[in-house]
């Protein structure tokens, strides 16, 4: 993530907003051959924009050691009959039922509106669930359109990283008691999870079209998976704050926040990433000290073509962690600074120590 995604996603929180979306039908496509839609950005290493460590990771489903759940018998449906308004960020509302052999979840992101998981490695299996009302068309609708030989577009590009998808045809099989339906190549299948409420999936198998569907037919919803449990917890806050999106990954087989995302009155925002493995970069506008006896880097991040700019600390080991903090330097009560110096409890490594609740 470089600094302008940063300085971009600090004032979408701070408006209370999820980030952009890119609507663009193109953009929808070339998402089917994305790797990882969030990588890990360090904050050394070869790119001086990299500035807040993006969490994204290598992940098993918990308790699975690895192993895709249900493999070899595809799980009864599990949709609900109204698709909710809003999701959790802290609990994933849709997870991953049967998946092909060696196939196990990878990441996934949370916001109020979407949820979106990656499973397998290489070519992914990518998931994108969207709460209700975010999608322009209802299955008949479609169906409906189909039949006049149109070519629907399904537009859900109102969502957190949400596109308009082409539909060219139907599936040969429901989805959660609905019709499904491709996009041109069989890059997307769509479906009605619920009234009002879509899904998408990309699969990595070309003219496998039975395979995505089984693995659509398996998708589970309504939190049915464990929460996502933080290493780092944000207490006293002043004012009231909210989590705005997570995005996690698996570490010793626990669905583990990397980095969320707040807002807080007063258009207040900030970002706060905790990562073993990450390092701190520095340049000559960086500032070092030491905070409650840790070394920490602070950076003030420009505001090139009228920006906001942003203040980033970066600490390279907070009890084990390399944690950073990023808020924008406008709404400076409280600064990267104060929310790391007072605000902030480091959990250690162990997860059992690890909290479900990033707000205290």
């Amino acid at each position: 993530m470089d600094e302008a995604s940063v300085r971009g996603l600090l004032e979408q929180a701070a408006a209370g907003q999820e980030p952009p979306s890119r609507v663009d039908v193109e953009f929808a496509r070339s998402r089917a051959h994305r790797k990882l839609w969030w990588r890990r950005a360090s904050l050394a290493g070869a790119s001086a924009a990299a500035v807040v460590a993006v969490l994204v990771g290598a992940v098993a489903l918990p308790g699975s050691g690895g192993a895709a759940p249900g493999r070899g018998k595809v799980p009864e449906a599990h949709s609900p009959v109204t698709a909710p308004s809003r999701f959790d960020p802290l609990r994933p509302y849709a997870t991953f039922g049967w998946l092909p052999a060696g196939e196990s979840l990878a990441q996934g992101m949370t916001s109020r509106i979407d949820v979106q998981l990656t499973a397998g490695t290489g070519p992914a299996w990518e998931l994108t669930v969207y709460a209700a009302g975010f999608c322009n068309l209802t299955s008949g609708q479609v169906l409906r359109q189909l039949g006049l030989h149109q070519q629907p577009q399904l537009d859900c590009s109102k969502s957190a990283r949400g596109a308009v998808y082409e539909v060219t045809s139907v599936a040969a099989a429901r989805v959660d008691g609905h019709a499904a339906f491709w996009t041109a190549n069989q890059t997307y299948l769509i479906w009605q999870y619920a009234n009002h409420g879509w899904a998408v999936l990309t699969s990595p198998i070309r003219k496998a079209s039975s395979v995505a569907l089984k693995v659509a037919r398996g998708v589970r919803y309504g939190a049915a998976g464990p929460p996502v449990k933080f290493p780092v917890q944000a207490v006293s806050m002043p004012g009231a704050w909210s989590v705005l999106l997570v995005s996690f990954g698996a570490h010793t087989g626990v669905l583990r926040g990397y980095q969320y995302a707040l807002t807080g009155t007063g258009g207040r925002s900030a970002l706060i990433s905790a990562d073993p493995a990450s390092s701190c970069y520095s340049d000559r506008q960086s500032t070092r000290q030491t905070i409650n006896g840790y070394k920490v880097i602070v950076r003030q991040l420009p505001s090139p073509n009228g920006t906001a700019p942003s203040q980033l600390l970066c600490a390279p080991d907070a009890n084990g962690l390399a944690v950073t903090v990023s808020t924008p330097a406008r709404h400076a009560s409280p600064d990267a600074v104060s929310i790391f110096r007072r605000h902030l409890r480091f959990l250690g490594t162990n997860p059992a120590d690890w909290t479900t609740e990033p707000l205290g």
